[in-house]
C-alpha cells in the first residue's frame, strides 16, 4: 500500500509544521534533560509520534515481549515501510521502582505497567527519529520554539489584566 500510496513529503512536512503550530504540541513536543553534564535539547515522544504519524507510511509502537522473574523483554520499533527502513530496539525492563528510600521491587501490575512503558517511550522515539529525515525533526523543532514564542497569554488573569490596562480607553 506505501508503494501504491507514497507520501507527498512538501505535504506530509506542511502537515507537520501544523501540527507543531498548535501551542498544546508545542508545549509538550520539547524537552532539555542533562547527560554527561552537558545539557540537550530535543523532541519529546509526543513530538516524535506526531512526526511519524505527519509523515506517513510508518508503522511503530512498542511490544511487550515477554515477562520474566522480575523483568520484561520490551520491543520497541518504528518501520518506514516505503523506504523500507527500519529501527528496532530490544531491551529488558527490572521491575523495580526508584524512592527516596531506595530501589523496590514492584508488585503492583499498574507499576510495572507503567515502568515498561515509560523505557519503552525512549527507545520508541529513538526509533522515530532514527527513520524520519533530521532535517523534517529540526523544522518540526523550531516550528515548535516559534511557537512557544508567539503564544500569548490568554489565562482568566492575563484576560483581567490586560481588560484593566485598556478600561481607560473604554
Amino acid at each position: 500500500m506505501a508503494k501504491r500510496f507514497p507520501r507527498d513529503q512538501e505535504d506530509a512536512i506542511e502537515r507537520i509544521m501544523a501540527a507543531c503550530r498548535r501551542a498544546g504540541l508545542a508545549r509538550g513536543g520539547l524537552c532539555c534533560w542533562s547527560r554527561g553534564g552537558s545539557e540537550i535539547n530535543g523532541p519529546t515522544i509526543r513530538l516524535a509520534e506526531a512526526i511519524a504519524q505527519n509523515w506517513g507510511n510508518i508503522q511503530f509502537g512498542i511490544h511487550e515481549v515477554k515477562r520474566h522473574g522480575g523483568g520484561s523483554t520490551v520491543k520497541a520499533y518504528a518501520w518506514d515501510v516505503e523506504c523500507n527502513t527500519r529501527q528496532e530496539k530490544v531491551f529488558q525492563v527490572p521491575h523495580m521502582g526508584t524512592t527516596r528510600w531506595g530501589a523496590r521491587r514492584l508488585e503492583d501490575q499498574g507499576d510495572i505497567c507503567d515502568t515498561v512503558v515509560n523505557q519503552g517511550a525512549r527507545r520508541l522515539r529513538a526509533c522515530i527519529l532514527g527513520v524520519v529525515p533530521w532535517d523534517v525533526v529540526e523544522a518540526a523543532m523550531e516550528q515548535c520554539e516559534e511557537t512557544l514564542a508567539a503564544h500569548a497569554d490568554t489565562s482568566p488573569t492575563a484576560l483581567a489584566r490586560l481588560k484593566e490596562a485598556f478600561a481607560a480607553f473604554g
